[in-house]
């Protein structure tokens, strides 16, 4: 099973709630609006000898001119070449790629306190065939378990192959290991906030809703469930005299002291 955190505040829990769950929109937020600023760092290596560097563009970008070529060549020299090697690809690759974001646990104080606005939203629950439904969008360009480390990826340019910026989408500092991410990248028209993909509602095995769900939003799940028998609405819970959080199925017309407070 994967999950998605998600929040909202009291007015746009429910749209989000017909979005994510009813509809199965699965939302893929530009690069730039991740809420880590300092993503998709990386460290600019250059080609050891012009000989590599021309042997990279027979091989992977035949059409450059002679002339854009030795521009290229040059940007690794001069005050101007951290800009140019670090600072401006970055800019331009993160203006083009899109990130969703799953979970391999549902049980994070951190998120459900971060990216369920205080426990008022839910986590969608996924079937692990979401992750082929994802890498087969004709839009997909990587995939998989986010790499959680102390160093920055290196970009060995004009060296590696052009899937070599890959690890630059999968990697974040060591502080966030803690999410366990699976993350999905694909491309998308420059500058937008965000793009959607239309899922398939049948990968949404159920929801998790917070310990502060709204009154509205469990009996929106539950009015949902009564249309899909095999859906699941639990809502989470901290354990009997420990921290270690739980969940419990929510029935109607029925009042769960879970220890919240």
């Amino acid at each position: 099973m994967l999950y998605k955190f998600v929040g909202g505040d009291h007015d746009a829990i429910l749209n989000v709630f017909e979005k994510a769950v009813v509809q199965g929109s699965i939302k893929f937020n530009s690069a730039f609006h991740c809420n880590d600023p300092f993503e998709f760092k990386f460290r600019s290596v250059a080609p050891k000898d012009r000989e590599t560097f021309d042997e990279w563009h027979r091989q992977h970008a035949p059409e450059k001119t002679e002339y854009e070529k030795e521009n290229a060549w040059r940007s690794f020299e001069g005050d101007a070449k951290e800009f140019n090697t670090q600072f401006w690809p970055r800019v331009q690759l993160m203006g083009n790629v899109y990130v969703s974001c799953l979970s391999q646990r549902w049980d994070s104080h951190l998120m459900w306190a971060h990216y369920c606005n205080a426990h008022t939203g839910f986590v969608v629950c996924y079937d692990t065939k979401i992750v082929d439904f994802l890498k087969s969008d004709k839009d997909s360009i990587a995939s998989g378990a986010v790499n959680y480390s102390l160093e920055l990826p290196c970009v060995n340019w004009f060296s590696d192959p052009p899937s070599a910026l890959r690890p630059i989408m999968a990697t974040k500092s060591l502080e966030w290991s803690y999410e366990k991410e699976i993350r999905f990248a694909c491309k998308g028209e420059a500058l937008q906030q965000a793009i959607f993909k239309i899922g398939d509602q049948s990968v949404i095995s159920g929801i998790i809703l917070g310990s502060r769900a709204s009154q509205g939003l469990i009996k929106r799940a539950l009015d949902y469930q009564k249309t899909r028998e095999s859906f699941i609405v639990k809502m989470i819970c901290s354990k009997l005299g420990t921290f270690d959080l739980a969940t419990f199925d929510v029935e109607d017309n029925a009042f769960y002291s879970n220890e919240f407070l």
